[in-house]
């Protein structure tokens, strides 16, 4: 379901949710032009793990992160499919400053954010998906998947990891501590609840610097983490 968009006086929506008459869109932020579409919550995600970062929609629950943008049609074209083109450019050019920006502003883990390069190589991977309107306009979103956000080879090669903890904040890839050995998974996803018994998932806690402490594990399981996926069953989520 589409949230609510803000147009101007000369634009309307006909029955089908199109946008008709339309000659400018603006954004309620001043001095932005565009259209502004707001969260779009898939009915499938919980709500405790989704989260608004610089313009986009964190979805913890499976590891993506979306931002949407659109455009209008240029009504100076004789037909929707001879302005559909320009409109799509122009939409997708938003959408990825929106996503540069959110991935700029996107935590890791404390103190750590993504470098420029690991920023660019996420946009270049980035999934497009554009809806066409009968006029001409175009709505896309630009879709990035947290296992798209690093290159490392090792991850493929390794386990997924299950973790419970009482209350975390929701980090991409979390700093762990096994043992006496410290390392960091490559990303998570979190579920809220407890695990099944059959997944046997490890004991954790989060210490004062915000690293997950794994309980009843020893130094040599620390390479089997390091670089490694994981599912974190967290009973409180915080922001």
């Amino acid at each position: 379901m589409l949230g609510k968009w803000r147009l101007t006086d000369d634009a309307a929506w006909d029955k089908r949710g199109n946008v008709s008459g339309l000659r400018s869109l603006r954004s309620p932020a001043p001095g932005i032009v565009g259209i502004l579409l707001c969260a779009v919550t898939a009915a499938a995600a919980d709500g405790t793990l989704l989260r608004q970062v610089a313009g986009a929609e964190v979805d913890f629950a499976a590891g993506v992160i979306t931002v949407r943008a659109g455009a209008a049609a240029d009504t100076r074209l004789p037909r929707a499919d001879l302005a559909r083109p320009k409109a799509e450019r122009q939409a997708r050019a938003a959408a990825t400053t929106k996503l540069r920006a959110a991935l700029a502003a996107l935590s890791l883990s404390p103190g750590r954010t993504l470098a420029a390069t690991e920023i660019e190589a996420a946009v270049g991977r980035a999934q497009a998906k554009a809806d066409y309107q009968s006029n001409g306009g175009v709505l896309l979103a630009l879709t990035v998947r947290f296992e798209d956000l690093f290159a490392d080879p090792r991850a493929d090669a390794k386990p997924e990891h299950n973790l419970t903890v009482a209350a975390a904040p929701l980090d991409v890839a979390p700093v762990f501590v096994v043992g006496g050995q410290a390392g960091r998974l490559r990303w998570a996803v979190y579920k809220v609840g407890t695990p099944p018994s059959a997944l046997k998932a490890r004991a954790a806690k989060r210490d004062d610097s915000g690293r997950l402490v794994v309980r009843n594990a020893s130094d040599a399981d620390a390479a089997e983490f390091d670089g490694a996926r994981a599912v974190i069953w967290v009973q409180k989520p915080s922001r």
